[in-house]
């Protein structure tokens, strides 16, 4: 085999190897940044809550609904009524009720969380 034909050859596969590998990146897997691997209760799912439910937490118990602590939101996860209220499902009371629905990322970091068990994590 002639020198030119062994280097082409070489060349070849080595340009295929490189482009062979793949590292997976945040930025590439989310693009539009929103992670809804690993959700939990402590680290998102409690704060959302108090910066978007005030009305529902720290003793404030609008409309019968209080939020604060894990097990009371489990009971309105259980019966749809969290979930259905955030999204403005009919049927539902629209959540917050005068302002744009809740932005998709968190609705789909909610989902998450709830999809996962709603755990107190």
């Amino acid at each position: 085999m002639n020198l030119k034909l062994k280097f082409g050859i070489t060349t070849f596969i080595l340009a295929l190897s490189i482009n062979a590998c793949y590292y997976d990146n945040e930025a590439d897997l989310y693009p539009n940044g929103c992670v809804t691997t690993n959700v939990t209760y402590s680290g998102y799912v409690k704060t959302f809550i108090s910066n978007n439910c005030s009305c529902h937490v720290n003793g404030s118990i609008n409309g019968g609904v209080n939020l604060d602590g894990h097990t009371n939101v489990k009971t309105y996860v259980n019966n749809g009524k969290f979930i259905a209220s955030i999204k403005h499902l009919s049927g539902a009371s629209a959540m917050p009720p005068s302002s744009a629905i809740t932005g998709t990322c968190d609705i789909s970091k909610l989902d998450a969380w709830i999809a996962a068990g709603a755990s107190n994590n």
